[in-house]
């Protein structure tokens, strides 16, 4: 009773692998207890063959019940070769089948070059196809300077392309006077100016 109920719930007494027929790969077992029957194939597989000399298509048989399965066999692929003396594309083919794959090669750039005397933008070409590929250069910056009498802010400007780049005066750039206080009598705040710009600062007196 109890080893029924192991059938019910799939735990089976299973027998050994049979063959159903001489010329066939299905294998048949029974359960010895509820006779139940389990199938499966199983080939007998022979190595892998070409069928033809210019083909990288393998097939193998089955020694039992001469099913045949296909496959795709690796390449034997030649060098890469260029396919133009003005082109970066190449092109290797396989020594068997004759099938091609491409690929770009790598350029043969010469060195960067500016594109105008006034500009900062550099091109660079290969040698072999043409190909351009271009970036902005870091500019050739001259030294800060004052943009005016009147102020602490500074400009410079590149050498070659003549961009102009700005920046402000922090509070430590200034030309600061001495502190010096104002106001009400006795003071409680003091005063600094920038000699340069004018610019005016106040704080409280300690």
């Amino acid at each position: 009773m109890f080893d029924r109920l192991k059938c019910k719930i799939g735990i089976h007494a299973w027998g050994p692998w049979q063959y159903s027929a001489a010329d066939s790969c299905v294998q048949t077992r029974v359960c010895q207890r509820c006779q139940t029957t389990g199938n499966q194939t199983e080939h007998v597989w022979g190595d892998w063959q070409y069928p033809a000399p210019d083909s990288c298509v393998q097939t193998r048989a089955c020694r039992r019940c001469q099913g045949t399965e296909q496959r795709q066999a690796a390449h034997p692929w030649g060098e890469w070769d260029y396919v133009a003396p003005d082109s970066c594309e190449q092109v290797r083919r396989c020594q068997r089948c004759g099938a091609q794959e491409t690929q770009v090669a790598t350029h043969v750039w010469d060195v960067w070059v500016y594109e105008a005397p006034t500009t900062c933008q550099q091109v660079r070409r290969c040698q072999r196809c043409g190909a351009q590929e271009r970036h902005l250069a870091e500019h050739i910056w001259d030294v800060w300077e004052y943009e005016g009498p009147t102020t602490c802010d500074q400009v410079r400007f590149c050498r070659h392309c003549g961009t102009r780049e700005q920046k402000q005066a922090s509070a430590t750039e200034h030309e600061w006077s001495d502190w010096t206080p104002v106001g009400t009598d006795p003071p409680t705040e003091e005063e600094r100016a920038c000699q340069r710009c004018h610019r005016r600062e106040t704080r409280l007196l300690a």
